[in-house]
């Protein structure tokens, strides 16, 4: 199966995606979704790409799914 890298758009949080993320797993996939660094205002694109690429690790096989600013 797939691993699902699901990013939440600015103001918003990795929760915002649990439904998403509950129907996805019960499919059989696995489901990353992050929390951004949006309460830093020093954080720029560089971090929120870092705190993705955290999230995911080492896995294969992702689909990306960004909503608005994600």
């Amino acid at each position: 199966m797939s691993t699902f890298a699901l990013i939440h758009g600015a103001g918003d949080v990795g929760w915002y995606w649990h439904l998403v993320e509950a129907e996805l797993g019960t499919r059989g996939h696995e489901v990353v979704a992050p929390d951004l660094p949006g309460d830093d205002d020093s954080a720029g694109l560089n971090e929120y790409a870092d705190t993705v690429v955290e999230a995911v690790g080492d896995r294969k096989d992702l689909i990306i799914v960004g909503q608005s600013f994600g």
